[in-house]
């Protein structure tokens, strides 16, 4: 959650920012959403190989060969479950394309990249969220959906992006 916090409007000004692009709309937020990326098939091996690591332990008892088993399991397990997760809550929009930081980093969005967005709510908490279909995968072949979380005033935030679309001939 580093990025996140330590985040500023002037650090990205510096650092991600090109020359001629400027920072129309931000939002650093302390709302932490946890967002598992499509990967229950990864969720399912990392449970599975928690408890096959387990079983022998129930089944035969504890001796040094299962416990070590049990942990060498349970911590690939846990690599594996919480490799799949991420936590976004920097979000700026620029006059050329979206930033989203998250603890993996940052990822930059093109407008011509953009083909629709649109604000929703979390059933749950009541909170807006935006939500940027794009037109192509990741680079891991994933993703084509982005989230900014925690959104105040969503549809002006739409509206912004829309707007930096048609201005970028997109």
């Amino acid at each position: 959650m580093f990025l996140m916090k330590g985040m500023s409007a002037e650090k990205v000004q510096k650092k991600y920012l090109k020359k001629d692009e400027q920072i129309i709309w931000n939002k650093v937020t302390d709302y932490v959403k946890i967002h598992w990326n499509d990967s229950i098939i990864t969720v399912f091996l990392g449970l599975a190989s928690f408890f096959v690591g387990n079983v022998p332990i129930i089944t035969e008892g504890v001796n040094i060969e299962n416990l070590l088993g049990a942990i060498v399991f349970s911590l690939f397990a846990i690599v594996v479950i919480l490799s799949t997760y991420d936590v976004t809550g920097s979000y700026f929009i620029t006059n050329k394309r979206v930033l989203i930081f998250s603890e993996k980093g940052c990822r930059k969005i093109e407008y011509r990249e953009i083909y629709t967005a649109y604000v929703s709510k979390e059933e749950k908490t009541g909170r807006e969220y935006i939500t940027l279909c794009i037109n192509h995968k990741d680079i891991k072949g994933k993703n084509n959906k982005y989230f900014l979380w925690d959104i105040e005033d969503g549809i002006k935030v739409v509206d912004i992006i829309k707007k930096q679309k048609e201005l970028c001939g997109s």
